[in-house]
């Protein structure tokens, strides 16, 4: 490449040529340096590396590129990343995984995550062939600054891990997951807010949590996204139970994004690709009925998940969760009830409930999350005792009467 400079000699103008040399690229390890940000910030810098990772669609616009024969070294020596992200913005992501390829653009940290912003036609798909990327087999860092050290790059993950959290599935399509075989604990769930023994358990769940991630940041319950099947959840015989074991198939990338360390898929995970993308696998551990563990009395406790014969369409206000087809299937505010949204949609509710608590063969069995009748100017016990007459009639043989038990976890 040459630039053309203006001189005037003479009187006269004459052009003068000069060469001007490429950026020479420097090791992804020094643009990410040893700690949590980049000391090249703000700074255009030039790289090369094998693509790991490719997500041109999903939201994260962008992909990693890896020092080309990196990931087998020596944990002990293993001070900064050899990946990095190299966000695309409104370009085109025009790489494939396994493209060898160079760089340039402004590094920077975005919400905590060192990536370089590619410049204008600032991506070169290289025609020399490249080392491959190689998996680093382990176990997953305990401490922030360790997974500093391996930010973006192509992980095996060692060890045992189990399901810890499956609430965002439904909105985000991940897990929180827990490295080891047991899952997170609510620290004052086992010890006294603000006690040594809580403090150790928060610093355990600190060491210990991942989330899966599914290679987009779509929100699967907003408009039409809703209409989107569900990544890990496609068969409704699939099961993702807390303290379920995790068995990864697939290497992934270790990502930092919206304030949590995450694997990634390498690339976005859909109903169209899952057979060839999915990286892991979930076991199953639901058991027909709880297990026998001796004794004479058998207790229970059971969430009604809002139980509440009180249903929306009898208030005026009330807002919806719907199906696909717009259907309101349960409330979702502006009024006092909490549950089913109508006749129907309580009794789908209440036939699963009634199948679950008799199968538990319990002596006593206590329940949250049931309505308080007394807020809809009934009996108190009211949406209990319907609940009630309805296990006994599933149940056959001699009655059971849950209200005298049940009447500290009512709620309305």
């Amino acid at each position: 490449m040459a630039t053309a400079a203006a001189a005037l000699v003479a009187g006269t103008f004459s052009v003068i040529t000069s060469p001007v040399q490429a950026a020479e690229a420097m090791p992804i390890a020094e643009i990410q340096g040893p700690g949590d940000a980049t000391p090249y910030a703000g700074e255009t810098v030039t790289t090369r590396g094998v693509v790991t990772a490719a997500y041109p669609q999903g939201g994260f616009d962008g992909f990693y590129v890896q020092t080309a024969g990196t990931g087998a070294d020596d944990p002990a020596d293993h001070t900064a990343s050899d990946a990095i992200f190299v966000y695309a913005g409104d370009a085109p992501v025009d790489v494939q995984v396994g493209d060898h390829v160079e760089v340039t653009g402004e590094a920077s940290e975005h919400e905590g995550l060192t990536e370089i912003s590619q410049a204008a036609d600032g991506v070169t798909v290289l025609d020399e062939p490249a080392e491959a990327v190689k998996p680093a087999e382990i176990a997953y860092p305990a401490t922030d600054e360790a997974r500093e050290a391996y930010e973006g790059m192509l992980l095996a993950p060692q060890g045992s891990f189990t399901v810890s959290d499956n609430y965002d599935a439904n909105f985000f399509a991940e897990f929180t997951l827990a490295s080891g075989t047991t899952p997170l604990r609510q620290p004052t769930d086992a010890a006294a807010p603000g006690s040594d023994e809580a403090a150790a358990i928060e610093a355990d769940n600190d060491a210990r949590a991942v989330k899966l991630d599914d290679g987009a940041s779509i929100n699967f319950s907003d408009g039409d996204d809703r209409n989107i099947p569900l990544p890990y959840l496609l068969s409704p015989k699939t099961q993702v139970r807390t303290g379920a074991p995790v068995t990864f198939d697939a290497p992934v990338v270790l990502d930092w994004r919206y304030d949590a360390w995450r694997f990634q898929p390498t690339t976005q995970l859909t109903a169209a690709n899952d057979d060839a993308v999915d990286p892991v696998t979930f076991g199953k551990t639901r058991e027909a009925r709880p297990a026998d563990v001796g004794g004479s009395v058998q207790l229970a406790t059971f969430n009604v998940l809002n139980y509440f014969t009180t249903t929306g369409d009898r208030l005026d206000g009330c807002s919806y969760y719907r199906d696909r087809e717009g259907n309101p299937i349960a409330v979702r505010g502006g009024c006092d009830a909490r549950g089913a949204a109508n006749a129907e949609n309580l009794e789908r509710q209440q036939v699963k409930i009634v199948k679950a608590i008799n199968r538990l063969d319990a002596d006593v069995v206590t329940l949250e999350e049931i309505e308080n009748s007394a807020v809809f100017g009934k009996d108190r016990d009211t949406a209990l005792g319907r609940l009630t007459d309805a296990l006994n009639a599933a149940a056959g043989g001699e009655p059971v009467d849950v209200r005298a038990v049940a009447r500290v976890g009512t709620r309305g």
